[in-house]
């Protein structure tokens, strides 16, 4: 090599067990190979072919989807370029005495006499090696590969932001002399690089065809993505271990050899974190055999598929669902997000709700769907609970430790081949924050996406984690003015980045629904912000209001619902005085029956516990051997909530295929507040609730009488 590149550095090591001496260290262009083949593994199993050509297009080489993901790999491979410069490289030498690393001081003789030794440039803060590449890089991609420049200083940014926030235009037109960028001799050493790197990858040196390129929001998102993505991957040590062992005796590089082994340890890397062998929908299925114990259909789901067969959702769209409580929403939305996976190409699904108690019991849910989608194949599916507290939810942990589990196996079998049965698992990886939403299932609150809407750090990698992924939103009536406001921006991002949306609402006002799908509307280019949709149906309530790519500018379409016979009933509110509700609850269930009160505040429902707790026929055990009277609230520790959500849903939830919960107790009465009003399958005989908005109290209604039990 000319300059001898083995001389930067991009890493040391954190080494405990004492076999790698304190002198070790990861070259620079052997990061940059392994960020790049870390990249190329994840775009030939990872990204979709929708993906791919959304990030071949700027480039012209959406008929050549082998040649671009080689182009991609090695534009994101220059994502350090900015090391090969002295704020970074000499950063030991800047000052010893506060500097803490004493690797990065001895790092320094590899250049006390060599031409890179100077003096007078800034500190690595002053000067971050991400940003400088976002500096350096334009100019030898336009004069070298003949990019324009506007296009290179696009793409330059976008890579230089893999830190979490993309360089600003002050820091690139004033920062670029030799006290950041190095003298000619280091920008010499930054050209071999990219040259050296783009020789290993085969990119050709001429783009002087791409007169006009610029990467849209949406492609620039998904890339700056994948830039950090492959990033986390190639910085990780476990895999990619420093390849000098000890700066101070005679080292070389065989680069051709390097790039074969690096990219070995990509693909080892990526099946160990669970994406190599992980579920690819393969084409569409039945709802009988996705929900195979479900019974009978529901209107609503007739439709839904109807719509389906009948090509009404061959593009990417919207679909709002508004149906009474317990018309099977849940069901109808999986199904759709599963024809859409299968019929475009996307790949993957997140359900998003309003609360964690809804979350906790839509995680199973899923997960039972799930293994009946992918019955018999030989992969794990990836599942994810997502929200405040899932890191200690029982049920999610016990997700984590089967994934390991299954992990051992393939990693003991002499077969070297996983579990011959279907499993859902939790990467531990995917579970750190920012990183969730790159697993492929995923079910959580709505704040973990809405964060995708917010200008936080990293904002990128929560994009490319939903792109051409189906967005689940149920309980959308549920978020006030605020989150309504970021949930229509996070829709025009979705309907940008190709994720068909499914929203779900018992009581969603018409101006509410037509914003939504305004929102979607933009993000396709098919509305402007003074604009608003129309549709080709009157608006009479239950309906289906969905709107695609293909479908004319402005225009949505409305499918009208017929409520279910079984699920049509007459409510009658009685207004009871508070202190004669005990004396009448206990004659009410005097021959059985099960109850909720339902009240507005924690306060509220603990001292009603109290005042029912000290009256002897609510005490002691019901007929399963639980509590005849229980509370539920968010204001318990975690583990005694998610204890007493398990035990509710147990007792009040689904039936079987029979119409009978065999653990439903004769008599019980459950004291709970909003938590159980909404997305929660549960089923009561009685219902008391405080005075609350009528769609609230609509949507409390839901859980009465909700299953076709025998008595």
């Amino acid at each position: 090599m000319n300059p001898d590149l083995s001389l930067f550095w991009a890493k040391t090591t954190d080494d405990k067990t004492g076999l790698l001496r304190p002198n070790a260290f990861h070259p620079l262009i052997c990061h940059l190979i392994d960020v790049a083949a870390s990249s190329e593994a994840i775009w030939e199993n990872v990204l979709t072919e929708t993906q791919k050509r959304q990030l071949a297009v700027p480039f012209r080489l959406e008929d050549k989807l082998p040649e671009a993901g080689k182009l991609i790999a090695f534009l994101i491979g220059l994502h350090d370029l900015g090391k090969c410069s002295p704020p970074f490289a000499l950063r030991g030498e800047f000052d010893k005495l506060k500097w803490k690393d004493k690797q990065t001081v001895r790092l320094v003789e590899l250049y006390r006499d060599t031409e890179y030794f100077c003096s007078g440039f800034k500190s690595a803060s002053a000067a971050p090696h991400n940003f400088v590449t976002s500096v350096i890089l334009p100019p030898i991609l336009n004069k070298k590969f003949g990019f324009k420049l506007p296009f290179a200083k696009n793409i330059a940014e976008i890579i230089g932001g893999h830190h979490g926030t993309f360089p600003d235009s002050n820091y690139l037109t004033k920062h670029t002399g030799d006290d950041y960028c190095g003298n000619q001799h280091w920008r010499d050493a930054q050209k071999a690089l990219v040259e050296t790197l783009s020789g290993l990858f085969e990119v050709k040196d001429d783009f002087s065809n791409l007169p006009n390129a610029k990467l849209d929001n949406a492609t620039a998102m998904i890339f700056a993505g994948l830039t950090t993505v492959a990033d986390w991957i190639g910085s990780n040590a476990d895999f990619f271990k420093c390849e000098v062992t000890d700066s101070t005796e005679e080292f070389s590089l065989n680069l051709t050899k390097y790039l074969t082994k690096s990219r070995q340890t990509a693909d080892e890397a990526l099946e160990k974190l669970g994406w190599l062998n992980r579920i690819k929908e393969t084409g569409e299925k039945e709802f009988d055999d996705l929900f195979p114990t479900l019974g009978s259909k529901r209107h609503l789901q007739s439709v839904t598929i109807e719509m389906a067969k009948e090509g009404e959702l061959d593009a990417v769209g919207i679909c709002v669902i508004e149906s009474p409580m317990g018309e099977g929403k849940t069901e109808a939305a999986m199904y759709l997000a599963d024809f859409w996976n299968a019929r475009l190409g996307t790949r993957g699904i997140y359900f998003a709700l309003p609360t964690q108690a809804t979350s906790n019991q839509m995680f199973g849910r899923v997960g039972e769907f799930l293994e009946a989608r992918f019955k018999g194949k030989n992969s794990n599916i990836q599942l994810l609970l997502q929200h405040g507290h899932s890191s200690i939810s029982a049920e999610f942990a016990e997700k984590v430790q089967n994934f390991h589990n299954i992990q051992n196996t393939y990693d003991d079998a002499e077969t070297g081949k996983a579990a011959e049965y279907s499993n859902i698992a939790a990467a531990e990886w995917f579970t750190y924050r920012k990183k969730g939403l790159l697993v492929p299932f995923g079910v959580g609150t709505i704040d973990q996406i809405l964060l995708a809407a917010l200008q936080t750090k990293h904002v990128f990698v929560r994009l490319f984690g939903l792109a051409h992924k189906t967005i689940i939103i149920d309980e959308v009536h549920a978020y006030d003015a605020y989150m309504s406001t970021l949930l229509e921006r996070l829709l025009e991002w979705l309907a940008a980045l190709g994720s068909p949306v499914v929203i779900l609402s018992a009581t969603l006002p018409k101006k509410k629904r037509d914003a939504l799908i305004k929102a979607y509307l933009k993000g396709l280019g098919k509305i402007t912000a003074d604009e608003m949709p129309t549709s080709d149906n009157d608006d009479q309530y239950p309906r289906i209001s969905y709107a695609t790519a293909a479908m004319p500018a402005k225009t949505f379409k409305i499918r009208r619902l017929e409520t279910s016979a079984q699920n049509t009933k007459t409510l009658h509110l009685e207004w009871k005085d508070e202190h004669s509700v005990v004396k009448e609850l206990r004659a009410k269930l005097a021959n059985g029956g099960c109850a909720a009160i339902i009240c507005n505040t924690v306060d509220k429902a603990q001292t009603l516990f109290d005042e029912l707790a000290k009256d002897e026929f609510f005490q002691g055990l019901a007929s399963d051997d639980l509590p005849k009277l229980d509370l539920l609230h968010a204001r318990f520790r975690f583990t005694d909530r998610e204890m007493r959500e398990q035990r509710s849903l147990k007792r009040f939830g689904k039936p079987n295929k029979e119409n009978k919960n065999p653990h439903r107790p004769k008599m019980a009465v459950l004291i709970a507040t909003q938590i159980i009003e909404q997305s929660l399958d549960l089923d009561f005989d009685l219902m008391i609730s405080e005075l609350a908005p009528a769609d609230l109290l609509l949507q409390r209604a839901g859980r009465l009488q909700r299953h076709e039990e025998p008595n």
